[in-house]
């Protein structure tokens, strides 16, 4: 049997997927804020960029690519895996190739990002086959990470990931990060799949990890915690509950969190 690794690199992934065209340019209207990517039949791909402070794009030359910066802005110096995007119309032969839906290197990737005024920030990366105009588009939040599943060194799809859920509301939230919610692979055509069987072992893997001491059970009945224990069991009681619906396991979770206070059980029906 082969071995399945996973490997760091992008988060917040939000899959979309389209079909079309061997591809032939890309256009970047700043006056517009517009991305157009052609093909010899007509448009493929159409991104509109969102009112913000501050706007950014880049070419991006590797799926492993990381990102860093500063104050929500995604910065050259500090990142990996990009490169400046040119200010002008551009064949797709200018582009940087590389492999990512099949073993040939005929993808090419651009990220467009924006900041706003409170230093939250969020990124679009499309990944784009310059051969078939299938496209991906990965959305990441605060250029944070997510997951590459990866075999024999090529991309097999990603872990997709919900960052929203938590208890409280969304200004004063308790227990909040990214958790699994989809797993998707790539066919033999380059094409996106979902797997359930794949999702549901990682989310009861997920779950069999959230195991709680004495004494942070005490913490959790009592609601006395330092402000670093509060974050900590916050993420690891919100993982019970996130993994446990999601595998149908409602009676089990209330259940255990009845028995450390009825204000849990009243915070996951939220969550329902």
């Amino acid at each position: 049997m082969k071995k399945i690794i996973f490997t760091p690199c992008l988060l917040f992934l939000s899959m979309s997927l389209a079909f079309a065209f061997q591809i032939d340019s890309v256009s970047f209207d700043l006056n517009d804020r517009k991305l157009t990517v052609s093909g010899p039949q007509g448009e493929i791909l159409n991104h509109e960029f969102i009112d913000s402070l501050l706007e950014y794009e880049y070419v991006v030359d590797t799926p492993y690519f990381e990102l860093g910066g500063s104050d929500g802005v995604v910065e050259l110096a500090e990142s990996k895996g990009l490169r400046s995007f040119p200010r002008r119309d551009l064949a797709v032969d200018s582009f940087p190739k590389f492999s990512f839906f099949s073993q040939e290197k005929d993808t090419i990737g651009l990220l467009f990002g924006s900041a706003g005024a409170t230093g939250s920030d969020s990124q679009d990366v499309y990944f784009i086959n310059t051969q078939t105009g299938v496209f991906i588009k990965l959305h990441i939040a605060n250029m944070e990470k997510a997951t590459w599943i990866i075999q024999d060194r090529r991309i097999l799809g990603f872990k997709d990931y919900d960052a929203d859920f938590s208890f409280g509301s969304h200004a004063v939230s308790w227990g909040k990060k990214a958790r699994i919610s989809h797993v998707t692979f790539f066919d033999n055509e380059g094409k996106l799949t979902l797997d359930q069987k794949a999702l549901n072992d990682f989310w009861e893997s997920e779950y069999k990890k959230v195991t709680f001491s004495a004494e942070e059970k005490k913490s959790l009945q009592e609601d006395i915690m330092s402000r670093m224990e509060y974050r900590l069991l916050g993420e690891k009681l919100v993982d019970f509950v996130y993994y446990g619906f999601k595998l149908g396991k409602q009676k089990e979770v209330y259940d255990f969190l009845n028995t450390l206070n009825p204000v849990y059980s009243q915070e996951a029906k939220f969550c329902e």
